[in-house]
């Protein structure tokens, strides 16, 4: 035992790290906290257009069924500002669902297509009894979340939805 903590072996001088290689670490460590924070960000508002998206179709889904179910003509007028929307029956006043985006998220009305026109508003319709569009090309509903990020739920002639 006496071997091996002998002052012998134990070497002595100058041990630890200079200014420069703190520095090097420290540099390396501010680097990989910034890109992370740049690729979590981007996740982050890719997520929050996803989940839009979602709630869009959700809805979609909805109008659809009611427009079988109820025999009535099934609508999606999004706002002139782009922040909102409902969902009513054609002939009714009564609004079944008011919806503001999250998150800062818009309806680009430039970017989508197919939508049919009133006044200032744009609108989507599901018809009565048969859960499908009257319009015989794609729509295209376009979400912006202002940060030159988009996403697109596109509605076939045939009434099918997704998300692209």
């Amino acid at each position: 035992m006496g071997d091996i903590l002998s002052k012998d072996k134990i070497k002595h001088g100058n041990s630890g790290y200079t200014l420069i290689e703190m520095m090097i670490v420290i540099s390396v460590i501010a680097v990989l906290t910034v890109s992370s924070f740049i690729i979590f960000s981007g996740t982050k508002n890719n997520n929050e257009l996803y989940s839009e998206a979602k709630k869009i179709v959700s809805n979609l889904k909805y109008m659809k069924l009611l427009a079988v179910n109820e025999g009535k003509t099934c609508q999606m007028v999004f706002n002139s500002e782009g922040t909102g929307y409902i969902v009513r029956f054609r002939d009714d006043a009564d609004v079944l669902r008011f919806l503001d985006f999250d998150y800062g998220i818009t309806f680009d009305s430039g970017k989508s297509a197919g939508l049919k026109v009133d006044g200032t508003s744009k609108y989507f319709e599901f018809l009565a009894f048969k859960g499908v569009s009257d319009s015989s090309e794609d729509i295209e509903i376009v979400l912006s979340n202002g940060i030159a990020a988009y996403i697109s739920i596109i509605i076939s002639s045939g009434g099918t939805i997704d998300i692209k």
